[in-house]
């Protein structure tokens, strides 16, 4: 009787990494095809006949239990089954790492004057001479499941390359990221091998594109996401547990005047011995390298309360072209004399909401989903009302003429309970030398 197949063994020979003998090939094809033949015979519900399952005494309930526990030692054995097969298939192809690891190094070192192409074809070679020894022998279930193996096995180690040389040029994962549409076409085969579906579907897949695709960004355009996704995640809340922040805008484009007027606040969190606060709020407009010469402004502070009343209106002179990405953080701090002040929660406006810019004007229907969206706020507090006539009476935003302001109720929410993309800060943090990346990182450093 044949001893099991095991690569633990194998490895420790010198040669193993160079080539397998004709007879380790046969052995290991002839194994795991046995494995996957034994697999598929578990899949043998509808001849056992489980419907038909009867016996004195046996009722409905009692049948069904038995099914499907039979079932479920089916499944469990074939998984198991599979477990071991993708174990070996694995050791199969990690025995050529160090080779696979070379290829790599030649891949992102290489001239960047070298087509990728070229730097790539010692890897593509190693992988296609892997797959030639096998090809023949396997069942195609078990191909693919060495194509599959390669494919996690190479995301690893590209993924090892990166968090080895981080805060590189753009050029350099850029690299990567042509290599692994290269990669993808070699195992996609035509339509042969891997499927187009099942690489979006992988995890370590999205993962890893995802990260490369941030490194291979500017700053600025970094920058920018991050706010993007600032502002998503702002629009995706209901629960007010920061409170409500209610203000007024619009874009005078006579004048390039952004006018913002802060009317109250609800429902703010006590950050007093007292129960209370001594809320102000603090205006900037963001990102800063598309309002570099913009000062922040800020609110007088409201003494002991939960439910303050601003009324105050500050103008900002801004282009009418808006960026591709541009927002007013509204920051809400709680005063101390003897301490240094506490931040109680903040709240983001896209300026393209506002009335009144050149482009990205606000649709009437986006106006009707603002409106409902503040609607529904108002019922989730029950405590803000549909307008503050009380707070804008002979204000300069009730003399517009043409471009009327829009009123807006914006939930406020804490760094604590945001979940934002870490890798983006991640990258940014990683360019030591790019001064615009390190201003950002020390103004949310200062902000919070």
């Amino acid at each position: 009787m044949r001893r099991p197949f095991d690569f633990g063994s194998l490895n420790k020979q010198q040669n193993i990494v160079e080539q397998l003998t004709s007879e380790q090939i046969d052995h290991f094809t002839a194994l795991v095809n046995s494995c996957e033949q034994v697999r598929r015979c578990l899949a043998c519900a509808d001849r056992l006949k489980l419907d038909e399952i009867e016996g004195d005494g046996c009722y409905d309930n009692e049948r069904s239990s038995m099914r499907a526990h039979i079932e479920q030692q089916l499944d469990n054995c074939s998984q198991n089954i599979v477990e071991q097969i993708e174990s070996l298939i694995d050791q199969f192809v990690r025995r050529q790492i160090a080779k696979y690891k070379k290829a790599i190094f030649h891949l992102v070192w290489s001239p960047s004057a070298c087509p990728t192409d070229d730097c790539l074809k010692p890897l593509i070679k190693l992988l296609d001479g892997e797959l030639s020894i096998v090809h023949r022998c396997l069942l195609h279930r078990n191909f693919t499941r060495v194509m599959y193996s390669q494919v996690h096995l190479l995301l690893k180690l590209f993924q090892e390359c990166v968090n080895e040389n981080i805060g590189q040029e753009p050029v350099f994962y850029r690299r990567l990221t042509d290599a692994l549409a290269i990669l993808l076409d070699f195992f996609h085969a035509d339509g042969k091998g891997i499927s187009v579906e099942s690489f979006a579907q992988s995890l370590d897949y999205r993962q890893f594109h995802e990260q490369i695709s941030l490194y291979q960004m500017s700053t600025e355009n970094l920058i920018e996401l991050y706010y993007s996704e600032l502002i998503k995640a702002q629009e995706e809340v209901t629960e007010c547990k920061y409170g409500i922040l209610n203000l007024r805008a619009y874009f005078n484009p006579n004048s390039q005047l952004l006018v913002i007027e802060v009317l109250s606040a609800k429902q703010i969190i006590p950050l007093d011995s007292n129960g209370l606060s001594d809320p102000y709020v603090v205006i900037e407009l963001l990102p800063k390298v598309h309002f570099p010469d913009i000062n922040n402004a800020k609110t007088k502070v409201v003494s002991s309360c939960l439910n303050p009343v601003f009324g105050e209106t500050f103008e900002f002179n801004v282009p009418s072209f808006l960026p591709p990405c541009a927002l007013a953080h509204f920051v809400i701090m709680d005063h101390d004399f003897l301490k240094s002040n506490d931040f109680a929660g903040e709240a983001f406006l896209d300026l393209r909401q506002v009335p009144g810019f050149a482009t990205d004007k606000i649709s009437s229907s986006g106006q009707s989903n603002l409106n409902n969206r503040n609607e529904q706020i108002n019922r989730n507090t029950r405590q803000i009302k549909a307008n503050n006539s009380s707070s804008v009476t002979n204000n300069p935003l009730s003399r517009t003429g043409s471009t009327l302001p829009l009123q807006f109720n914006l939930v406020l929410t804490h760094p604590s309970s945001r979940v934002t993309n870490p890798t983006i800060m991640a990258v940014l943090a990683s360019r030591k030398e790019d001064k615009e990346a390190d201003e950002f990182i020390r103004s949310l450093s200062a902000t919070y």
